[in-house]
């Protein structure tokens, strides 16, 4: 019997968790619910998909589409073990070894690229950079003897237009930020899920997830995925760090 088969069709003898091992609500308590969320999502959605190709529709059982309505609104411990109760075979996608394994790492921090355009190591590399102004200063303060920021040429990826700023200490660029903004007008949802996937895809799983951030660790620094809702428009940021930061004196 296929997954989907197992996850629609079960057979529960012993009540609604039988199948279950006997440490996995140990298991949930540390899972990334985020990610976890992604995956069955997808499964979801293959789901429905298959159904349509076949000329079907997909009809969930109340209860899997209770749990999984109240775990994709607020995911985390407790819908986690409701959504898994009554879908036993759902569990593997709460499991971090599996979640690592659905998305392994394929870049670091530092090979981190828009599409075709990769960061460079060295300020003199990237033309046109243009320093902060003193007003703009106040908004993006120093945290580093010697650090000058710049505002570098946007940047073109997935058919927009990113704002790009650099930090650098004596001309090594530690340091970058790409913005988007999209408009109220605009498909927010869609837009920031095509970068989340982009990341995902490219940096593996994440190693934590908070409201409107994604953090990945890598051997070699870090990168911080956040979405805003600004007053009149959303905002897309992608910030990397280089691990060479640790060695810089703070101001």
């Amino acid at each position: 019997m296929g997954f989907l088969s197992k996850l629609f069709n079960q057979q529960q003898k012993d009540g609604p968790a039988s199948g279950l091992p006997v440490n996995w609500k140990q298991t949930l308590r540390t899972c990334n619910f985020f990610m976890a969320r992604r995956g069955v999502a997808y499964v979801f959605r293959l789901a429905n998909q298959q159904a349509e190709a076949d000329g079907k529709q997909c009809i969930w059982k109340k209860e899997i589409a209770d749990g999984w309505k109240q775990f994709s609104l607020n995911p985390c411990y407790e819908t986690a073990v409701r959504f898994v109760t009554v879908s036993p075979h759902i569990l593997p996608y709460f499991e971090s070894t599996f979640q690592q394994s659905q998305y392994p790492p394929i870049w670091t921090a530092t090979t981190f690229s828009f599409e075709y355009y990769r960061l460079p190591t060295e300020t003199t590399d990237i033309k046109e950079l243009r320093e902060l102004s003193p007003q703009e200063y106040a908004f993006f303060p120093r945290q580093f003897k010697g650090e000058v920021i710049y505002h570098a040429l946007p940047i073109n990826f997935m058919g927009r237009q990113w704002k790009f700023m650099v930090s650098s200490v004596q001309g090594r660029i530690y340091k970058w930020a790409a913005s988007l903004e999209v408009g109220r007008d605009e498909d927010f949802d869609s837009i920031g899920n095509e970068v989340i996937e982009y990341c995902v895809r490219w940096l593996g799983a994440t190693t934590e997830e908070k409201l409107g951030y994604l953090f990945w660790d890598t051997s070699d620094g870090n990168v911080i995925l956040q979405l805003t809702n600004m007053d009149d428009w959303f905002d897309i940021s992608i910030f990397v760090t280089s691990r060479e930061i640790r060695g810089l004196d703070k101001l």
